[in-house]
């Protein structure tokens, strides 16, 4: 599906009343009703204490104010009728984030990092991306202007992205609303629903973000993935284009339950590996396992992400000779940590992070949802906001004279 997608990075900056430590407390404040609102007053363990590391990262960093004026920017669109979501970047590894109700996905349930967000050790500015619908940028970029102003928008940015994805679930919200009075909030949507994954198992994905092409559908059938953990997998082996590496996955996951299937190069590593049977497929396992295995900062394995997907070589001899070392101090053998080094240099430079995959899948998966149970409003608005593409045009044209969709 060729889709429009027109980016710019707006800058802004500090609202230029508030301390460091005034901005802090208040983000510390949000994050916290958030988390009540996600998880109840009785926050889990794990909730708790990664939200403390995520904020005493935030506040080392000097970015508090950066948290907020992304919240602020959000709830201002949705406030004003303009429709924006997260966007397909690192920033859905931050637990603050989620619990702003500026990302939608828990990172504690995909397993995403903060870490590759925002880099503890680092000092490069944060930037999270936000896609909307088209048109609805300048709308946004105007809000911007008018409440941090032209000579405070500084050093810190925000990418607004247009995209027709957006747009065409913003429209089918919006025929839902005038022809069935039905509002509905997509954040609501399940990701659990068996009628959506036996459409994307049978690659019933024509209108479908990123999951209408044809490669996409080769890989929907051959893997068949029965959840939102696999339609992730599947989003990233299809961008990573890795024979060897999807075939195993494949093999692995028909055999998984099978005895002696089941094997890891070392101990613990299943913990990382385990949903995604055993192949090592996103840059997040790669540093969780530099962390278990060698006793990486999260920083380290961030930088380390970093030197092997551009094929940094200097860079790359140095945290290899320290992952050796310091796996081997930790017990394991030398000659396995090469093996799974190489299997790492040959993924990096490929892989895309799984916080991008995630929000893809997520975006795809709405669009499935909308189109299973509320097929009308769906495909009135994919047709409209494909009037400039005759292929895919007709391709949505044929679905709706094949299945008899009643449009508007």
């Amino acid at each position: 599906m060729r889709t429009t997608e027109k980016k710019s990075t707006v800058a802004a900056g500090t609202t230029g009343t508030s301390s460091n430590a005034q901005a802090f407390a208040q983000l510390r404040m949000r994050t916290l009703n958030g988390a009540y609102l996600r998880f109840g007053y009785m926050l889990p363990k794990k909730v708790s204490e990664r939200l403390d590391w995520e904020l005493g990262v935030i506040q080392n960093r000097g970015v508090a104010d950066y948290f907020l004026m992304v919240q602020d920017l959000v709830n201002a669109a949705r406030q004003t009728g303009l429709f924006a979501m997260p966007g397909f970047d690192a920033a859905a590894g931050s637990m603050v984030a989620y619990c702003l109700f500026v990302t939608d996905i828990n990172p504690l349930d995909c397993n995403l990092l903060f870490e590759a967000f925002l880099n503890p050790d680092g000092n490069s500015q944060p930037e999270m991306e936000i896609v909307m619908a088209e048109g609805d940028k300048a709308g946004v970029s105007k809000w911007l202007a008018k409440h941090y102003g032209k000579e405070q928008l500084d050093s810190l940015t925000v990418s607004l992205v247009e995209l027709r994805a957006c747009s065409i679930i913003k429209e089918t919200l919006d025929n839902l609303r005038k022809s069935k009075k039905i509002c509905f909030d997509v954040d609501s949507i399940p990701l659990g629903d068996g009628e959506i994954a036996r459409k994307f198992q049978v690659a019933d994905t024509v209108g479908i973000f990123r999951f209408e092409e044809p490669a996409m559908q080769a890989y929907l059938y051959g893997i068949q993935p029965v959840s939102f953990e696999e339609l992730v997998a599947v989003y990233a082996l299809g961008q990573m284009n890795l024979s060897e590496r999807t075939n195993r996955y494949i093999r692995n996951r028909q055999s998984w339950d099978q005895k002696g299937v089941r094997k890891y190069a070392l101990p613990g590593m299943e913990q990382f590996l385990e949903q995604t049977y055993g192949v090592t497929i996103f840059p997040e396992q790669v540093m969780q396992l530099a962390q278990l295995l060698a006793g990486f900062t999260p920083g380290e394995s961030d930088m380390l992400r970093e030197v092997m997907a551009h094929r940094q070589v200097s860079e790359m001899m140095e945290l290899k000779e320290k992952f050796l070392r310091q796996g081997a101090a930790n017990g394991y053998y030398p000659e396995v940590l090469e093996k799974i080094w190489l299997d790492w240099e040959k993924l990096l430079p490929h892989a895309c992070l799984k916080s991008h995959a995630a929000g893809v899948t997520l975006t795809a998966y709405r669009m499935a949802y909308l189109k299973v149970h509320y097929p009308a409003a769906f495909m009135a608005a994919s047709l409209n906001h494909h009037k400039d593409d005759m292929d895919a045009y007709m391709k949505l044209w044929n679905e709706l004279d094949d299945c008899n969709y009643y449009i508007f």
